[in-house]
């Protein structure tokens, strides 16, 4: 595939700057010429910039592997920053949840994640609404919503799971999803519903992944660092582990895993390396199921040095 050159622009939203990374055509969004089978939602800070309020929403598009185009197109919230974007297309609108704060980084305490939407083919995306976690973060000086990530259930129902700390030490897994109508001109409003089962250790970084009627939810291990997963016939309750400690070889520390299907009973996963000092997205195959043997990690190749995202099907 013949890589783009990239074209950069900057413009400022609300005294933020936005990142616009153009690699497809002059619209900024996908178009004929990219054979790209995949969507990969990430994030980057502008050269030079240490501030965590330079980073900035980046969708690449690529083969699964290869990411040679990337473009940007959003502006959160004054005081907000992205990171940990997740998409999902859902009723022909691409819909993004993404981290606002981290106050381990100098912001202040996060007690929601926002939602956007896009209605150009996954690439801008408009502010929707900050979807409030006080309830179940509390509002203190560590109280942290973390990594909200879409998950679309078989009966089309829409949901999100994000990881909450009221301590900044003790992580807890919950599922939201909207009781009023949601659409790109109606915001929501939302339950929460606290995820359990058999011993659940410490957690972040949570990704859901069905299997017929089996929930499986990919996480971080927060004292291993490990990525591990949980299983249960209820996308909310009745979790046991499946597979813990470095199960697949992939040693450690990761954060972000994300898996998707490539073909039958073939799996793809990805994580960010970043806490290993290995910045960037790695990837690793199995062609055996999620139990089966999984190759060794590798980095994908990108115009960019991504960050913790969510990979999807393409269009």
């Amino acid at each position: 595939m013949k890589r783009t050159v990239l074209t950069i622009f900057l413009a400022v939203f609300g005294g933020i700057g936005a990142l616009a990374l153009n690699g497809s055509g002059p619209s900024g969004g996908p178009t004929s010429n990219i054979s790209a089978e995949w969507l990969f939602s990430t994030f980057k800070a502008q050269a030079g910039c240490l501030n965590p309020q330079c980073e900035q929403l980046v969708i690449l598009n690529g083969d699964g592997v290869n990411w040679p185009y990337a473009n940007s197109c959003y502006a959160p919230p004054s005081g907000h920053i992205v990171r940990d974007p997740s998409i999902h297309k859902w009723n022909g609108v691409y819909w993004l949840a993404h981290t606002i704060g981290d106050g381990t980084n100098g912001q202040v305490p996060s007690t929601g994640f926002d939602l956007a939407y896009s209605t150009d083919g996954g690439v801008c995306y408009k502010w929707l609404q900050t979807v409030d976690m006080s309830s179940v973060s509390g509002t203190g000086p560590n109280a942290h919503t973390n990594a909200p990530e879409l998950f679309i259930d078989d009966d089309n129902t829409f949901h999100i799971v994000v990881t909450i700390t009221q301590t900044g030490v003790t992580l807890t897994p919950y599922e939201v999803r909207p009781i009023t109508a949601l659409s790109p001109a109606t915001p929501a409003t939302w339950q929460i519903t606290q995820i359990t089962g058999t011993t659940l250790p410490n957690m972040y970084d949570m990704f859901t992944l069905k299997i017929g009627s089996t929930y499986n939810i990919f996480y971080v291990n927060n004292s291993t660092k490990f990525i591990e997963y949980m299983s249960s016939s209820s996308l909310t309750s009745g979790y046991t582990i499946t597979a813990s400690g470095d199960w697949a070889g992939w040693g450690g520390p990761w954060e972000g895993p994300c898996v998707v299907l490539t073909a039958a009973n073939s799996y793809r996963i990805y994580v960010d390396g970043v806490i290993a000092s290995k910045p960037g997205e790695w990837h690793s195959e199995t062609t055996s199921g999620l139990a089966g043997s999984w190759s060794a990690p590798a980095l994908v190749n990108a115009t960019l040095i991504p960050e913790h995202g969510t990979v999807i099907p393409y269009p």
